[in-house]
């Protein structure tokens, strides 16, 4: 089972349901569902680092296509690109959409064949449902993972480009430091497209 399914949820006991008619019986199995606002932030989180893998890949592409022994004033245009890509990027290890240890996750009797949901909770006297959207946990996970493996590319490539930031060769030093920075990038683009 995948997608979508829309349900109520109690905002005081926080039951979850889906009523349906099943008309062949249904096949009542057991999940474990997430909210569908969980699965937007952690599409959203996907989304912005795989734009930011995209932006560092190209800034080290860049980096590495550049002649060896560049001058200062080339190197500064690549520097400030490289300032404003890290600054401009929202991404990383420490700006995740949340732990996914924290996202609320429902076990619930699913049928299959009629789509309905019912996750029974003690009931607070207060019921007052709203309308939501249930995605399978697998799912979420699924994404998750997919989320993690970004963060782990753009915190590879954020390595490098820092260093192409901040480092600012010597005078008489150019070729070098530059060489070193362009199998830093190499090294750095290889890893991230074997990921």
């Amino acid at each position: 089972m995948s997608g979508r399914l829309p349900a109520t949820c109690c905002i005081g006991c926080r039951r979850v349901d889906a009523p349906q008619l099943c008309a062949d019986g249904c096949d009542e199995r057991t999940i474990e569902l997430v909210f569908g606002t969980a699965m937007d932030a952690a599409l959203t989180e996907r989304e912005r680092g795989a734009h930011e893998v995209q932006t560092l890949r190209e800034l080290l592409r860049r980096s590495v296509s550049a002649p060896l022994g560049q001058g200062q004033q080339e190197h500064r245009a690549l520097q400030a690109d490289a300032r404003s890509a890290l600054r401009g990027n929202a991404t990383g290890p420490d700006r995740q959409a949340g732990d996914p240890a924290d996202v609320e996750r429902v076990i619930a009797g699913h049928c299959g064949v009629c789509g309905w949901i019912e996750a029974p909770q003690p009931c607070l006297g207060v019921c007052i449902f709203r309308a939501v959207e249930m995605v399978p946990a697998a799912d979420y996970d699924d994404v998750r993972t997919r989320c993690e493996d970004t963060v782990r590319q753009v915190t590879r490539l954020r390595t490098v480009v820092r260093q192409l930031a901040w480092v600012t060769p010597r005078a008489g030093e150019w070729e070098r430091t530059a060489r070193a920075l362009h199998a830093l990038a190499r090294q750095a683009l290889d890893g991230a497209s074997r990921s």
